[in-house]
């Protein structure tokens, strides 16, 4: 993807109604599982990142893929959480060689 697109996309993903609503839903339904405290979740597929910041418990501890390199460096620049330009065949060895209290791939 060309990084003006991916600009494009993170502001549009950031402030249209339907992925604002699609993030309460998801933050909804997620809050209905029994995490243990500070679970440790894998989000695969993060583009521009808005989901690391919005849908998770607050005490989570957040990993994030992304097979886009423009959508991960602009994931990675807005969250605190590491994020991986790799795709899901690829994943890094830290990744692979880890357990998760949780996967997403939305």
């Amino acid at each position: 993807m060309q990084e003006s697109y991916a600009r494009q996309y993170a502001l549009l993903e950031g402030e249209h109604w339907w992925f604002r609503a699609r993030r309460l839903i998801l933050r909804d339904l997620l809050a209905r599982l029994d995490w243990p405290p500070q679970p440790k979740i894998l989000e695969i597929g993060v583009g521009p990142g808005h989901n690391l910041l919005e849908i998770y418990p607050s005490d989570a501890r957040l990993e994030g893929v992304e097979p886009d390199p423009a959508l991960a460096s602009l994931a990675a620049a807005r969250s605190p959480m590491p994020v991986f330009n790799a795709s899901i065949d690829q994943l890094p060895p830290g990744i692979q060689e880890e357990s998760y209290d949780g996967v997403t791939m939305f």
